[in-house]
């Protein structure tokens, strides 16, 4: 982890490591691109719509699906030309990846296939190795990076969009999952960045868990906070906050990032 992040933690008296999920979330961020045009590139986690569509569990678990379908798992309303126009965009930077959904004739092994095994109108069955011959008319069907649904399973979600709605675009560092011990005190912070010179140390739920648990993390979080001079956060996705937690938060001088917010432009 850079210095930069981890500096004032080990100043502090804290050993800092990271969890191995922080790969998956990096990865996830450079796909389709050059290192360092990172964090900009997945705004498009800010519309609802969006996040209904990557929030689906059957399309994590692999599962392909035509666009009509994807439309129906995202419910865009009267968005419609704009998730169109999203999905394009996704489509090119292999966030979402095309293919065809094929039955093989000889063993009736129905699997998806990308674009890039497809051989002169043919492809060869995953199971019986025998020949699929593509019907005359057969549409896309798209497939979740299994690199993103790992991710996404891991929490990306609330972590890049607590992240895209502290950024300040001056100064500008942040790193992921770290796993901070001192004595008997060991938790993991889900986001930390630094911005203007102020560290930032952000506990991300895509769902709250139990108040109690909720409740010790938030204390180990304030704890490192107040001994480092950082600012705290919990970022969640969760429709609310129960008002417990708010002013749990609240005397912690934690600051609640709540879905609304990290929707916000």
């Amino acid at each position: 982890m850079d210095n930069r992040l981890s500096g004032s933690l080990e100043r502090a008296g804290y050993t800092v490591t990271q969890e191995s999920k922080a790969r998956y979330l990096r990865g996830m961020l450079n796909i389709g691109f050059y290192p360092n045009r990172m964090l900009a590139d997945f705004y498009f986690l800010r519309h609802e719509y969006m996040l209904r569509l990557l929030s689906s569990a059957a399309l994590r678990k692999g599962n392909a699906y035509i666009v009509k379908e994807l439309r129906q798992l995202a419910q865009p309303a009267d968005a419609i030309l704009e998730f169109l126009n999203q999905l394009v965009k996704l489509v090119e930077r292999q966030i979402i990846q095309r293919g065809y959904r094929l039955e093989c004739d000889e063993c009736s092994l129905e699997w998806w296939y990308p674009l890039r095994e497809l051989d002169n109108d043919r492809i060869r069955c995953v199971g019986c190795q025998h020949y699929i011959f593509l019907p005359l008319e057969l549409d896309f069907a798209y497939r979740l990076n299994p690199l993103i649904a790992l991710g996404i399973n891991n929490g990306a979600l609330t972590i890049f969009l607590a992240a895209l709605a502290l950024e300040s675009g001056r100064h500008y560092f942040y790193d992921f999952c770290a796993v901070v011990r001192k004595g008997t005190l060991i938790t993991d912070i889900d986001l930390l960045l630094r911005k203007e010179g102020r560290l930032c140390l952000v506990e991300c739920k895509d769902n709250l868990p139990e108040e109690a648990a909720l409740h010790d993390q938030l204390a180990k979080l304030a704890i490192i906070a107040q001994e480092t001079d950082a600012d705290a956060y919990l970022a969640t996705l969760a429709d609310a906050v129960p008002d417990s937690i708010l002013a749990f938060a609240t005397e912690q001088r934690i600051q609640v990032l709540t879905r609304q917010q990290l929707l916000q432009p």
